[in-house]
């Protein structure tokens, strides 16, 4: 008998099949999911009823699932991704589901391997895990990041094989593999990468291509949740221009998110009076110090790799220092600062700390 352990399938319900098929199934094969079977893909529901109901499948906990179970109980407020995903269920239809997924284990032990959702505290025995690092919870990414300075894969020490889902790490559509004894087969498929299996004891893997980016398709489908749902704050450049471009072609937008679109002008117009503001603060400030250096240290004759020594002396490790040194050499522009402060509300604390606002200067070194 073969296991399937299949990575984060996110309601991806045609590449699932596509997925089986190759592998080709039997009624001998076990199938095992590593959760997070639902959200930001277009059939959750047939995700579900699927492990639900084929004989021989189950799924442990995802943090997706987690979320759901939660916020069904109030315990916390539902994501733009389980909103969505809610009202591809009726009301007794997501009951059933939120019982199902409670039934999900946080890991299971097969004889080859260990399987988890998200990550693995190294020197902790696996039932001894804590359920916010092996289901993956910001929570337990953030106890990981602030506790170890390596990444968790690298610090992985048990005498088995561990398999998990949660995280697309390379981002390619190709699963992370780590001497042999981390796999990592999140392959982001709800984003339109592959979806991703590896058979056992054989170890074997096979991936199927997404057929397109589900979530961002989803969000464009559901476009009053995500704007209703974020803050202005929260939101890219990226992010608005979007909304910007569908919200012209909805005439059925509601009033609310008519009115949280709208919070967005201000937000904008201070985010480009402040990349203005800094593009030409940094420039002029560049040229003074400059003007300042040739006075002081013949700073024309020197090499270009002693100018650069010398203004950075100079301007010493302000917060400024990366643009200036881009203006030093003339590459700063417009375009570079937008990337470079990827939402607008970046910008703006980021001129607010150095008091660009106000028009002050650099403090005196």
């Amino acid at each position: 008998m073969r296991q399937i352990i299949i990575g984060d399938v996110h309601g991806c319900y045609r590449e699932l099949q596509e997925l089986l098929n190759i592998v080709g199934t039997s009624t001998d094969d076990e199938i095992i999911a590593l959760g997070d079977l639902v959200d930001r893909g277009p059939n959750s529901l047939e995700v579900l009823n699927y492990f639900s109901k084929q004989f021989n499948s189950k799924s442990i906990m995802g943090n997706h699932e987690r979320k759901h179970i939660r916020s069904f109980h109030s315990l916390i407020e539902p994501a733009i991704s389980q909103c969505i995903t809610r009202q591809q269920f009726s009301n007794e239809q997501y009951e059933k589901a939120i019982l199902f997924m409670k039934s999900f284990p946080t890991f299971i032990e097969l004889p080859e391997v260990i399987l988890v959702h998200g990550y693995f505290e190294p020197n902790i025995p696996l039932n001894q895990q804590q359920e916010h690092i092996i289901i993956g919870t910001l929570k337990g990414d953030l106890y990981l990041k602030r506790k170890f300075q390596r990444p968790w894969y690298e610090l992985y020490d048990e005498n088995k094989p561990i398999i998990v889902g949660h995280h697309d790490y390379k981002g390619d559509g190709k699963p992370l593999i780590f001497k042999n004894q981390v796999f990592c087969i999140d392959t982001g498929c709800c984003r339109g990468k592959a979806l991703t299996c590896i058979t056992l004891p054989d170890f074997n893997i096979f991936s199927v291509k997404s057929h397109c980016n589900y979530w961002q398709i989803q969000k464009s489908k559901n476009l009053e949740i995500v704007i209703t749902m974020r803050s202005e704050e929260s939101l890219s450049w990226k992010d608005i221009e979007l909304l910007k471009e569908i919200a012209k072609k909805r005439l059925d937008l509601s009033q609310k998110a008519k009115e949280q679109l709208s919070k967005l002008k201000p937000l904008i117009n201070t985010a480009n009076n402040a990349l203005n503001h800094l593009f030409n603060f940094v420039v002029q400030k560049n040229e003074q110090i400059i003007d300042q250096l040739c006075i002081e240290a013949s700073y024309e004759k020197l090499t270009p790799n002693e100018q650069g020594r010398i203004y950075a002396a100079s301007i010493g490790n302000t917060p400024l220092a990366t643009l200036l040194h881009l203006a030093r050499k003339n590459n700063l522009t417009l375009d570079i600062l937008y990337k470079r402060f990827k939402k607008p509300i970046n910008v703006i604390k980021f001129t607010e700390r150095i008091n660009l606002l106000t028009e002050k200067t650099l403090n005196d070194k």
